[in-house]
């Protein structure tokens, strides 16, 4: 099974997969296993490689169903990395994302109008009108877009003094940024939707390894 570890959909951690062998599987991994141990690690590596780029393509296409960024966002901002296996039951562990704080993908790359520069006189007074996810739109107060020294170009709010409201200097402007993938991963149920695809995949790749491609699965 394809078992993932619960996080609040608002976290920037990496979403962890455990991707176990069900029992049938198992049962018939093992005959392999006791003959030919080193061609069914090979054979599993393999597979598990395999099934997390399939599980990868799986929720790029259900994120850019959802969200109006292009799929190439989801491209250089998501990445699966695969562990294991960790014992002779062939368990091994899927990451989709890396430690630390997720890469997020600018604003910009979404939905919005009016587009280009709209800095100055050219600013709605409103903020600019966000479709972040398909069909839902908002008002972002106090948005424009500039291409700024360093940051480049982007929308961007200016940062509002809390004791009195007013905006503060014109060097506090913030970038603004959307989910990162394993945030929007964690959203709209998709992972409940995808995760099934990935021991299916495995399964099939294993066996696929182990009866077909055994020539290129290792010292036996």
């Amino acid at each position: 099974m394809a078992k993932r570890k619960p996080a609040p959909y608002s976290s920037e951690k990496p979403v962890e997969l455990d991707v176990t062998l069900d029992a049938e599987a198992l049962d018939w991994v093992q005959d392999y296993m006791r003959t030919f141990p080193e061609r069914v690690k090979k054979s599993a590596e393999r597979a598990i490689r395999r099934a997390g780029k399939g599980f990868l393509s799986d929720l790029k296409n259900a994120i850019a169903e959802r969200y109006t960024a292009p799929r190439k966002v989801f491209d250089q901002y998501g990445s699966v990395k695969t562990t294991g296996p960790y014992n002779n039951d062939l368990k091994f562990k899927m990451q989709l994302g890396e430690k630390g704080r997720a890469k997020r993908p600018p604003l910009i790359l979404f939905k919005h109008s009016p587009a280009g520069i709209t800095r100055g006189a050219d600013a709605p007074n409103v903020g600019l009108t966000i479709e972040y996810m398909k069909g839902k739109r908002y008002k972002l107060p106090g948005s424009f877009i500039a291409d700024a020294p360093v940051r480049g170009l982007n929308i961007y709010v200016r940062q509002s003094s809390r004791s009195t409201g007013k905006t503060d200097s014109r060097d506090k402007i913030y970038k603004q940024v959307g989910m990162s993938v394993p945030q929007m991963a964690r959203s709209n149920d998709l992972l409940d939707e995808i995760t099934p695809n990935i021991l299916m995949r495995f399964q099939k790749e294993l066996k696929h390894q182990l009866t077909e491609g055994y020539k290129h699965g290792g010292k036996k």
